[in-house]
């Protein structure tokens, strides 16, 4: 009897190990001027029992010619291509996004973040930079699982709209938007010289 008790009081420790972390919370910021924004992203691990799954076919695998032809291919995640996988479950996913711009908070909906899988956290792939009409921000984000790699723009309006620009990528690279891009010397319009006719 006392086996059995110490077996199950391991068994319910393990479970308990188990359980998914908490979500991770990321903090991106950027001053221009006067005005000001602060980004916030939540991130937890993936459970594919919340999610719904479809796999690639026998035919699809062999059509492509995945070896061997048993294995199990992601194609769908909740009837969405996955962003940041390459055929495989993903292991982190972006549950919340929200700004605030000069006061005004800004929610991104659901749908424009629930495909991006295995995000990018750290300042040398995710960057956040005010518009310049000083009333939008740019997030600008790497993701990838190594082979699987994507990038995204989300475009975020104090009027409340939300849009993004998202593409998938093999050994894409990305801009170092930290340095060089947005500063306002290394973007200036060159004048066109005029049309001169024959």
């Amino acid at each position: 009897m006392l086996r059995i008790l110490v077996l199950a009081l391991i068994a319910v420790n393990s479970l308990v190990v188990a359980a998914p972390p908490e979500p991770r919370q990321a903090r991106f910021s950027a001053v221009k001027g006067s005005h000001r924004v602060t980004l916030d992203i939540a991130t937890r691990a993936f459970s594919a029992s919340a999610h719904r799954i479809s796999y690639a076919s026998p035919q699809y695998l062999a059509s492509h010619h995945y070896y061997p032809p048993d294995v199990r291919v992601v194609l769908r995640i909740d009837g969405r291509t996955p962003l940041g996988t390459d055929g495989d479950l993903p292991k982190r996913e972006i549950v919340r996004m929200a700004a605030v711009l000069d006061g005004v908070p800004i929610e991104v909906p659901r749908n424009l973040i629930a495909d991006c899988y295995e995000p990018h956290l750290d300042k040398s792939l995710l960057a956040v930079r005010i518009g310049d009409d000083n009333q939008s921000v740019f997030v600008f984000m790497n993701g990838s699982d190594a082979a699987g790699s994507y990038q995204v723009v989300w475009v975020l309006s104090k009027t409340g709209f939300v849009t993004r620009f998202s593409g998938a990528c093999s050994d894409c690279g990305f801009l170092d938007f930290q340095s060089g891009f947005f500063d306002s010397a290394s973007h200036k319009a060159e004048p066109v010289p005029p049309e001169t006719s024959p």
